[in-house]
């Protein structure tokens, strides 16, 4: 029902549409892209995760969460009564659920398409039988955009640059490569944890054929938050801002809540939360981060990765392989990150340095950080968002 009336507010209002897909890095690039337009034009964002069956409807009802009644006298509202209606509506377009994909897919026209990243084996590859059809699914979404539409790509990702035919003209690529329209170059993790105040975050330069910009994002670290700034970039140029406004704003953006977040807690230890996700795209950037800061002691805590589907075994197996070399100590949460610890210990890593909680132990693994961690201690936290993680890290912190 929801769906249906957040169609005929489409179809009605005709807003322009701005969507957002891909494997990791959608919600940050939102959050960007929303907090530069929102006073500067009429846009409302897609602000509901829980429930991607959801979460498109009730953007279009210009609703926050899921309270049936409420949606539906509002969305009713919208549909009979209202007579202006947002100009851009930004929408995040996952692919949990194909019933709900291919509804949109068969509804909207997209004004501007940003693929952030796909990956050789996409999160929910298993829901859509396999890598290649989830892959077919992505390849109508950009279909989708109209013809005077902008699309942009993930120009070091060969399965985003795989999605369109050679004859579109209306690409921007972005990424570290040199043949991208935006580059990113001079790359750094700065993290100066005794200076007062520290001085952490991410320091790179922005080039283009339009110029270039330096930019320092503080207290937001590595590869994933670049692209999505790469990403956002991109589309802001293009609707006509400058790359120095663009830039000088993107020093201003603040953090976004459990993603590559790096926080001191109360009794002085680190805690590198990236606890909202885990999919094989984020592990590979927080694990760069993890890498790179220092610490007296590090310690990384693993939950599972449930999106993976059938692939989650050996996904484990190889994040156990590389944490062996730069963890004091290695705990894991869930059922699939027991193998985590089992390949750690496979490639030599001292079992006694491993703990392993089962998901219904979430309070029991609260009291062993609470006891175990020291100041000075670097606690990396991630795992899918449905083992709340993140309500450690709000804890601890």
């Amino acid at each position: 029902m929801l769906n249906l009336i957040a169609k005929l507010i489409y179809l009605k209002f005709k807003p322009r549409i701005i969507v957002i897909s891909g494997t990791s890095g959608k919600t940050i690039t939102i959050e960007i892209i929303k907090r530069f337009l929102e006073d500067k034009t009429n846009i409302y964002a897609n602000e509901y995760h829980k429930d991607h069956k959801l979460a498109i409807a009730l953007t279009f009802i210009l609703e926050k969460e899921y309270k049936f009644i409420k949606n539906l006298l509002k969305g009713l509202k919208i549909l009979l009564f209202e007579k202006k209606y947002p100009e851009y509506i930004l929408l995040e377009f996952g692919f949990e659920n194909p019933k709900i994909v291919n509804y949109w897919l068969s509804t909207i026209k997209v004004d501007y398409l940003i693929i952030t990243t796909i990956g050789e084996i996409p999160v929910y590859s298993e829901v859509f039988a396999g890598p290649e059809n989830i892959k077919k699914k992505k390849k109508e979404l950009v279909r989708n955009v109209k013809s005077n539409g902008l699309i942009i790509l993930n120009n070091d990702d060969i399965s985003c640059i795989e999605l369109v035919e050679n004859d579109n003209k209306n690409v921007v690529y972005f990424g570290f490569s040199e043949d991208s329209d935006f580059i990113c170059k001079n790359y750094e993790i700065i993290c100066n944890l005794n200076t007062t105040p520290s001085i952490c975050g991410t320091s790179f330069e922005v080039h283009s054929k339009y110029g270039i910009k330096r930019i320092f994002l503080r207290n937001l670290f590595g590869k994933g938050i670049i692209y999505s700034c790469l990403a956002s970039i991109s589309l802001l140029f293009n609707l006509g801002f400058s790359l120095e406004e663009i830039g000088n704003y993107l020093e201003t953006f603040s953090e976004v809540k459990h993603r590559s977040n790096l926080i001191k807690s109360k009794k002085g230890y680190y805690i590198l939360d990236d606890s909202y996700h885990l999919t094989r795209t984020s592990f590979w950037n927080i694990y760069d981060i993890f890498l790179k800061i220092p610490a007296k002691r590090k310690i990384a805590l693993i939950g599972d990765c449930i999106e993976a589907g059938k692939y989650s075994v050996d996904f484990h197996f190889e994040i156990g392989e590389k944490l062996k070399d730069i963890c004091d100590f290695i705990i894991t949460f869930g059922i699939r990150s027991k193998y985590t610890i089992d390949s750690a210990i496979g490639y030599g890593y001292n079992e006694n340095n491993t703990k392993h909680f089962f998901h219904t132990e979430f309070h029991n693994l609260l009291h062993f950080l609470d006891e175990y961690l020291m100041p000075d201690d670097l606690l990396l936290v991630t795992g899918d968002k449905r083992l709340n993680l993140h309500k450690i890290v709000d804890f601890l912190s």
